[in-house]
């Protein structure tokens, strides 16, 4: 495999992860008003149901935490084997 195929691959991955982690925020943002709704409603089972969704919340905000890391790698080292020797 060339040099630029190590690249475009790398760009591919940042591109992948970059769409997936809007998925998961947009997803959040989702989770979060349908949270806030079930806290103002104070009907005991929509506030009941929040642990669930709080929970689900933070999976969410762990798989973008690790999709950064990966992120900020795939780009240091796509930056790195950019750069002419």
């Amino acid at each position: 495999m060339l040099p630029g195929d190590d690249l475009e691959v790398a760009k591919v991955g940042i591109e992948k992860s970059l769409v997936e982690v809007e998925s998961i925020l947009s997803e959040n943002r989702v989770l979060i008003s349908e949270i806030n709704q079930n806290h103002e409603s104070k009907i005991p089972d929509s506030i009941s149901r929040n642990v669930g969704l709080i929970r689900e919340l933070n999976n969410n905000i762990r798989k973008v935490v690790r999709l950064y890391s990966n992120l900020s790698s795939k780009f240091t080292w796509s930056e790195a084997h950019s750069k002419p020797n």
